[in-house]
């Protein structure tokens, strides 16, 4: 008896459709991500700003620290994604820089809104 060359084959599954394209969960996941930074910017600029201008920084550069943070949030938040199939290890450092930075920017906010000086005026 001869072997049966057709390309379908009992029992064989074809999809009824294609799967959806995942270009709404990534534009999802921006948004999230922009929302997050936003919220970072918002939430600490103006201690980041305090800090910066105590540390001698001058206001026309001072202004340029919370900018700089928050790519770094951005930054932390986007290794965080792409380590997503690493390792365990891996993926907890990243995690845990953000939770660093978010501290650094909680501890800023507290700072400012307690009144507190890190330098003393000299």
């Amino acid at each position: 008896m001869a072997v049966n060359s057709s390309s379908s084959t009992a029992g064989a599954r074809t999809p009824a459709e294609k799967p959806r394209s995942s270009v709404a969960a990534v534009l999802l996941t921006a948004l999230g991500v922009l929302v997050i930074a936003a919220c970072a910017v918002l939430l600490s600029y103006n201690g980041i700003y305090r800090i910066a201008a105590q540390g001698n920084v001058g206001p026309r550069y001072a202004h340029l620290y919370p900018a700089v943070f928050t790519l770094l949030v951005l930054m932390a938040l986007w290794t965080s994604y792409v380590l997503r199939t690493a390792a365990r290890g891996r993926r907890l450092w990243a995690d845990g820089l953000i939770l660093l930075l978010v501290a650094v920017a909680a501890g800023a906010s507290a700072l400012e809104a307690s009144g507190l000086v890190l330098v003393p005026a000299v």
